[in-house]
């Protein structure tokens, strides 16, 4: 199998979700990395995110198709709507998964597939410490991070923050809409929190303005505050752990 995954943290999630239900798993950070193993390996199963750099999932998916027409393709999104869903299906995908994929979901995939899926799988981190809160209940500012996860968290937070202070010189709102749905998708495997409600604030408003408004100036500078204090946060976490 062959996860195709920009974001280090959804990526690491899929393969030990995946690596614990028996799969044998090839990791690619975007999709013309995810075709060159798919040349190199005779792959069943390949889930891919649809937003990447170089190749998109939807590109994915044309190439994969001519290398093998009968491999099973699946597209991860953290927001599929019945619209999308429909979509992927008509173009070719065998299915439409939404993040974060349930361990009953990729067991069905393995299954499907004629992969015997090994025993009880670990929660995800979604489903580990993060409950949905009580409607009345405000989300803690930061998500509840499980300690293997926080080296992928911090990496990648390291490279949002440097790709949103160059969007920002640019003011290119094009490419901050790509930026915060790679944040909101890594953001909601974890649960809750006050900093992914932001980030769909600022993803609603780059959809009505299409432009760079004023506003967007503000909840840019918002996001990067919390980004660094939550990197800082997580750094400091694991220098006390390897001390």
């Amino acid at each position: 199998m062959v996860i195709a995954e920009d974001n280090r943290l959804n990526r690491g999630l899929l393969r030990d979700q995946l690596l614990t239900l028996g799969a044998s798993v090839l990791e690619a950070k975007d999709g013309e990395e995810a075709l060159d193993l798919l040349r190199k390996h005779r792959v069943d199963i390949v889930l891919t995110d649809m937003d990447m750099p170089k190749m998109s999932g939807a590109e994915l998916l044309v190439a994969a198709r001519a290398l093998d027409p009968a491999m099973r393709i699946y597209a991860i999104s953290a927001s599929a709507s019945a619209q999308d869903v429909e979509r992927g299906r008509a173009r070719g995908f065998t299915d439409y998964l939404t993040k974060p994929v349930p361990l009953a979901v990729l067991a069905g995939v393995l299954q499907t597939a004629g992969v015997d899926a090994a025993g009880a799988a670990p929660e995800t981190a979604a489903q580990a410490g993060n409950e949905a809160p009580e409607d009345d209940d405000l989300p803690p500012r930061f998500p509840p991070i499980p300690a293997a996860y926080m080296p992928d968290l911090a990496g990648q937070i390291d490279e949002d923050i440097v790709a949103l202070d160059d969007i920002c010189k640019e003011k290119d709102a094009r490419r901050l809409r790509r930026w915060a749905h790679k944040l909101a998708g890594g953001l909601t495997v974890l649960g809750p929190s006050m900093l992914y409600d932001q980030c769909q604030e600022l993803r609603a408003l780059l959809r009505e303005s299409e432009s760079w408004v004023e506003d967007v100036d503000t909840f840019t500078a918002l996001i990067r505050s919390d980004l660094i204090e939550l990197r800082d946060m997580l750094h400091a976490a694991l220098d006390l752990h390897r001390g």
